[in-house]
């Protein structure tokens, strides 16, 4: 799994996530994968992941997208949009 992530629209850097207990990720196969972004510089960045899995039987693909401002001496200064769609497959 793995995320996507741009600043104003220009190249895209791939973040690995890890569901593995490590990687700021709390607890080990938990279906909760994630990692640390801290950036080089400041600025508005987009993150993007889809994921695909099952749930009862029946496929899903889940997309989220959020937008963030950070600054390169933290790792996120304040979440400015989030939005998670989750569309199952027959």
């Amino acid at each position: 799994m793995a995320a996507n992530i741009s600043k104003d629209g220009n190249e895209t850097q791939i973040l690995a996530l890890f569901d593995d207990g490590l990687h700021s990720d709390l607890n080990a196969n938990d279906g909760i994968y994630s990692n640390y972004f801290t950036p080089q510089e400041s600025g508005i960045f987009n993150i993007e992941f889809e994921a695909e899995g099952e749930l009862g039987g029946i496929q899903y693909i889940r997309n989220a997208f959020s937008t963030l401002f950070a600054t390169s001496d933290s790792d996120v200064d304040s979440i400015l949009d989030y939005t998670d769609n989750c569309r199952f497959i027959n």
